[in-house]
């Protein structure tokens, strides 16, 4: 439908796509149940609900955002998003997505129910250059670079410098429970996906058996 506004013309727009394939450079990654209600004028589109499904046949990913999204829908050269973005599914499906949990990463695989509260930032025509993060993130049940958890919250931002399987993780902070009812508080700390380098990492350990945390 379309109605005329002071600031000019705008239309509103529900889609829902079944099934859209991403392909960037030569990875390729399958995005399904995508839902878009939304308000477009001709130098913005204001989002009021996206919702999708970044899984697979066998697993589930969900994500929900609503925002703003800013430039000419007729000079298509620079989309910058602004979106406050809920997402919770399986570690392990996203690390599958995002590329990074090939057969070199068996040794140590992404595994949990994970949660995502926060902030993403991107030019839609740029993401894998301009991708931004930044938000809380919590794991049940979870196994992170070969150390197994009951729960975590992570306080961090993401930022992918060209690469979403190269991207770059900054932690602010972190607490996290462990099988033996003991807990870890972790300090700041920088990690860039699939690095094989040793990472220095901060923490103060409370009541725990290393033995269980490392498996």
């Amino acid at each position: 439908s379309r109605s005329d506004e002071r600031s000019g013309r705008e239309l509103d727009l529900d889609a829902v796509i079944s099934s859209l394939v991403v392909v960037e450079g030569d990875s390729t990654r399958q995005v399904t149940d995508l839902e878009l209600r939304s308000r477009i004028s001709p130098d913005s589109i204001v989002v009021e609900k996206l919702s999708a499904d970044f899984g697979q046949e066998d697993f589930e990913f969900l994500v929900q955002s609503s925002g703003k999204i800013t430039g000419s829908i007729l000079d298509l050269q620079s989309m910058k998003a602004d979106l406050s973005i809920r997402a919770e599914g399986e570690l392990g499906s996203l690390a599958s997505w995002l590329g990074f949990s090939g057969d070199e990463d068996q040794a140590h695989p992404l595994a949990g129910k994970m949660q995502f509260d926060g902030r993403l930032r991107a030019d839609l025509f740029k993401i894998e250059q301009t991708l931004l993060f930044d938000g809380k993130v919590s794991l049940l049940d979870g196994s992170v670079m070969g150390w197994n958890v009951l729960s975590a919250e992570v306080s961090a931002r993401m930022e992918s410098p060209g690469s979403l399987s190269k991207a770059l993780l900054s932690v602010r902070d972190a607490t996290v429970q462990l099988p033996d009812s003991g807990s870890l508080e972790v300090g700041s700390f920088a990690w860039r996906f699939g690095q094989r380098e040793p990472v220095n990492v901060p923490v103060r350990i409370k009541q725990a058996n290393l033995s269980r945390l490392l498996g």
